[in-house]
């Protein structure tokens, strides 16, 4: 009878592991699938000249730092390597600054509101929120920004994840 009962608690004990283990496994699976979602984004190294990657892969690495992202369109102008990589710079500006008035818009909205109804609670708590997400914005584009200027180092023509498929420059 004893040996049932640690039979028994045995595999409970088990049981109790593989339930605990299950969301882990989950949040593996969501770290594993954006790991490969972004180092599977469109690379279009092959279609420019190994040449002017070469010469130019330094230039271009300061399109990816905000309002330079014309730099190698003025240094290399007729490179199809710089038009590519500065195309991919003044989408991250584009994109970190209109999240960033969207943000800003939102969170004046919110605070606002907070203010009329005189909540102490809710000031605190939309400041709070929209200080985070800016916060996450922020740490986003500094990923979205090393991520260009290392492939550019390596002499490849990734697209950045999400935005990088839009063509503004070309």
């Amino acid at each position: 009878m004893e040996n049932n009962n640690q039979t028994q608690a045995t595999q409970e004990q088990t049981q109790a592991q593989q339930q605990n283990q299950q969301p882990n496994q989950q949040q593996t699976n969501y770290v594993n699938n954006a790991i490969n979602y972004v180092q599977n984004t469109a690379d279009h190294s092959a279609e420019y000249d190994p040449a002017d990657v070469q010469k130019n892969k330094n230039v271009c690495m300061l399109a990816y730092l905000g309002i330079l992202f014309f730099v190698p369109l003025i240094a290399c102008p007729d490179s199809k390597y710089g038009r590519f990589h500065a195309n991919q710079g003044l989408l991250l500006l584009i994109f970190s600054a209109a999240v960033g008035i969207v943000l800003s818009i939102l969170s004046r909205i919110f605070v606002g509101i907070a203010v009329a109804s005189y909540s102490l609670g809710l000031l605190y708590t939309f400041s709070t929120i929209f200080s985070v997400l800016g916060f996450v914005v922020g740490i986003a584009t500094l990923a979205l920004i090393i991520f260009g200027m290392v492939n550019t180092y390596n002499g490849k023509a990734k697209e950045l994840p999400v935005i990088g498929k839009i063509r503004i420059i070309k």
